[in-house]
């Protein structure tokens, strides 16, 4: 029920406000501070860094928009790029919930294991959208 509303409220948001560069750049930048900060927990042993991290990497992830090419969104459904994105979106969500979740059980490996499967989601996408 919770998801239902948070796509819902994500779904009117976006229809509303054309998602700019500025704002990929906003949430790429907050993605990269909840890895750090997974890490840092990961270091410390501090479960609160953990969820803090996992639920801000789960809150960025879900608003990333397509990859767009010059000033045109890709088409929707149609596109590899688009279909790729979502799935990697859907993959990092994934993973950063079992993470939370691993971690609170005390099974660290397992939520380690989650840590790298989500860096190489960031990886892949970067790789085949952004062109590294």
């Amino acid at each position: 029920m919770k998801r239902v509303l948070v796509w819902m409220m994500l779904l009117s948001t976006f229809a509303f406000a054309e998602y700019t560069r500025e704002d990929r750049v906003a949430d790429m930048r907050a993605m990269e501070g909840a890895m750090a900060d997974i890490q840092k927990g990961f270091l410390y042993n501090s479960a609160d860094l953990i969820n803090q991290g996992s639920k801000i990497l789960r809150d960025h992830a879900l608003t990333l928009q397509p990859p767009r090419l010059g000033d045109k969104t890709l088409a929707r459904d149609e596109t590899y790029a688009f279909m790729f994105a979502r799935k990697q979106q859907r993959k990092i969500d994934n993973h950063a919930a079992q993470l939370a979740i691993k971690f609170a059980a005390g099974d660290k490996y397992q939520a380690m294991h989650h840590f790298t499967k989500i860096l190489k989601q960031c990886t892949a996408c970067h790789t085949k959208l952004r062109k590294w």
